[in-house]
C-alpha cells in the first residue's frame, strides 16, 4: 500500500501502554491528529472513521466490563477482553460435604 500509513490504536492505563495495530491504512495527508480521525469526508475515510468509532466503543465496553467484576486488571487484561479473549483466571475448588 504505497503511501499508506498503519493506524495503530494504543490503550493506556495507569501509564502502562498497549499499542496494537488496527489494520486500517491511511494516506498521512489525510489524518487529523487533534480528532483522530480521517478527512475529507468521502465514503474510504467515513468508512475509516467508523471502524476507528467501533474499536473505540468496544476497548470501552471492555474496560466497563472488567470495573464490573471489581477485580484487580490491567492494559493488557482490557486488550485480551476487547479481542474476545478469555482472561486467565485462578478459580478455588469449592467441595460440600454431606453429612447424615
Amino acid at each position: 500500500m504505497k503511501g499508506l500509513c498503519p493506524i495503530e490504536c494504543r490503550i493506556t492505563l495507569d501509564k502502562e501502554r498497549k499499542p496494537f495495530a488496527t489494520g486500517l491504512f491511511i494516506n498521512p495527508d489525510n489524518w487529523d491528529s487533534k480528532k483522530q480521525k480521517t478527512f475529507p469526508p468521502n465514503e474510504e475515510n467515513n468508512f475509516i472513521n467508523t471502524q476507528l468509532s467501533l474499536i473505540k466503543n468496544n476497548i470501552n465496553q471492555a474496560f466497563l466490563f472488567l470495573q464490573v467484576k471489581e477485580e484487580k486488571f490491567d492494559v493488557n487484561d482490557i486488550y485480551t477482553q476487547y479481542k474476545g479473549e478469555t482472561l486467565a483466571s485462578f478459580s478455588i475448588p469449592y467441595y460440600h460435604f454431606k453429612t447424615d
